[in-house]
């Protein structure tokens, strides 16, 4: 059931919103169906979608991606 990776990082303000809202229209599910799949608050995925991404903690972002059939996947990378 899983529908490939989700692959985030540390964009503009603006364009993370977006990031996130797409792949959420992408499995045509509302914030509600998220929040119930991973088990979380509603409130966490207003949050999720307004980039609070950048403070939440990884397990609760990973229930978020999955719950919409998708896989975290984190990178590390020298800084430039």
């Amino acid at each position: 059931m899983s529908k490939g990776k989700a692959y985030f990082s540390v964009q503009p303000k603006n364009e993370y919103w977006m990031a996130s809202v797409q792949l959420r229209a992408t499995t045509g599910m509302t914030k509600a169906d998220v929040a119930r799949a991973a088990g979380v608050n509603i409130k966490t995925i207003d949050k999720f979608e307004a980039n609070g991404a950048e403070r939440m903690v990884v397990g609760t972002l990973r229930k978020i991606v999955e719950a919409m059939g998708y896989e975290l996947v984190l990178t590390i990378k020298d800084k430039e």
